[in-house]
């Protein structure tokens, strides 16, 4: 599942700069009104944000063709704390 190593490589990166993630909250994209499936088709996000410092981590499972799949402070910079 594409989502699930995306979810391991953020956390992965996020622990490499020595941050405590909290747990991931996913919300799905692309539903609209009465479940009708969005013209590009559904897709989840992710989020965490680190415990101690606040830093943040996003997983995108379908990202634009100009975007990334992880991002977010906590991939690219220490934890603070």
């Amino acid at each position: 599942m594409k989502r699930e190593s995306l979810r391991k490589s953020a956390l992965e990166s996020c622990n490499f700069r020595g941050h405590t993630m909290s747990r991931f909250n996913w919300v799905l994209i692309g539903k609209g009104p009465a479940g009708k499936k969005w013209h590009g088709g559904s897709f989840w996000v992710g989020h965490s944000d680190c415990t101690r410092c606040g830093k943040y981590v996003m997983v995108d499972e379908k990202p634009a063709p100009n975007g990334i799949d992880i991002s977010g402070d906590a991939v690219a910079l220490n934890c603070e704390d």
